[in-house]
């Protein structure tokens, strides 16, 4: 596809084109070494047209817990029903291509978790991803919104809309019940352009790019980002001694955080940029 097809494209799915989706994950980021578990989504294209994603991932580290308590999943339902991480997240990205996301907590869970997880397994080229970011979280806090702000969450929301409504907590069914959500606010708010806007104007790609005030100092890191190479990194945690640190970088979560896989630590770990002081490129790949 030439580039203006691919900008007539990008526009076009803006306009009409969106993917609700939700992900059920092992853990908390930052907190434990999580992994997908579950991807769940709703495909509607510009004439209204339906289709569902829904897909169980047999993940390589154990459910929580705590996540299992939220989710209901567990290791046993997993490895019967899930299947390889890659190949999940490659259909998920095919058929999600070029389509606007919406996620309820998009910027500050789904979008960073799918981002780490398609950089940890599947061999993408970062820049490709342009799938514009919509927040039904973010959006739904603004004055003119069409909702009350009594509360925030997917079952508040959803119950303002229809006060009989009873969760049930799976990623399909919080994907599709985003489609109402997204009607309210398409129209108090504007179309998808709009509330891509109202939300920052965020792209997936954007996980993927070192903030400009750490440039150029921190370049080799983009590099590695971009090209999927490891980093031998000198790393200084607060009240900690300096230490050095073999990484595969994944994405960027914020302009003060990003996630790596840490080779030493056999997990992944939430770093601040401030916090490296000496970083050299490789000319090693990570394989998940």
């Amino acid at each position: 596809m030439s580039k203006k097809a691919q900008m007539r494209s990008k526009k076009q799915s803006l306009a009409g084109e969106a993917f609700c989706v939700d992900v059920e994950s092992t853990g908390l980021p930052g907190k434990d070494d999580v992994r997908l578990a579950q991807i769940g989504g709703v495909g509607i294209s510009a004439s209204g047209r339906v289709s569902a994603f829904d897909r169980y991932i047999r993940p390589d580290r154990p459910m929580t817990a705590d996540a299992s308590e939220v989710n209901g999943l567990t290791d046993d339902f997993l490895a019967q029903h899930g299947a390889p991480a890659k190949d999940v997240l490659t259909d998920f990205l095919k058929v999600a291509d070029g389509k606007a996301l919406i996620a309820h907590n998009a910027l500050g869970f789904d979008v960073p978790i799918l981002a780490c997880m398609s950089r940890l397994y599947c061999p993408i080229s970062p820049r490709d991803l342009q799938n514009p970011i919509i927040d039904t979280l973010v959006l739904s806090r603004l004055q003119g919104s069409g909702f009350t702000h009594r509360g925030h969450k997917l079952e508040h929301l959803l119950r303002e809309i229809d006060p009989k409504f009873a969760q049930t907590h799976g990623a399909l069914d919080d994907a599709r019940a985003l489609i109402p959500i997204l009607d309210r606010l398409r129209g108090n708010l504007g179309d998808l352009n709009q509330l891509h806007n109202l939300c920052g104007s965020r792209r997936l790609s954007d996980y993927f790019m070192v903030p400009d005030r750490f440039m150029p100092k921190l370049s080799v890191l983009q590099t590695a980002i971009d090209h999927g190479y490891d980093l031998d990194l000198t790393y200084q945690s607060q009240g900690k001694q300096p230490r050095r640190r073999t990484v595969t970088p994944l994405c960027v979560l914020s302009h003060n955080h990003f996630y790596v896989y840490c080779h030493e630590r056999q997990r992944i770990v939430l770093f601040l940029f401030e916090s490296i002081h000496q970083i050299h490129g490789t000319s090693a790949r990570f394989v998940a």
